[in-house]
């Protein structure tokens, strides 16, 4: 998020609105968990595969993000 690239369409909010949209793909994971009689040890899990540059985590809020997700992949 945040970041420049060929036909990449990039704002100043991105960095905070890809919390937000981690924050609400938790909430309805979650939600649908409980729905769908999943125990709560084995929710559906929230992964991104995340650059390991340092420019990604510039352009990211991980310590918010790992909040919402079960793990992250670096590519």
């Amino acid at each position: 998020p945040g970041q420049p690239g060929e036909d990449n369409v990039f704002r100043p909010k991105d960095r905070e609105n890809f919390t937000l949209l981690l924050q609400t793909l938790r909430e309805h994971l979650d939600a649908q968990a409980r729905q769908d009689g999943r125990p709560a040890d084995r929710p559906y899990e929230l992964t991104i595969a995340a650059a390991a540059g340092e420019t990604y985590l510039e352009h990211t809020d991980m310590r918010a993000a790992a909040a919402y997700l079960d793990f992250v992949n670096l590519m």
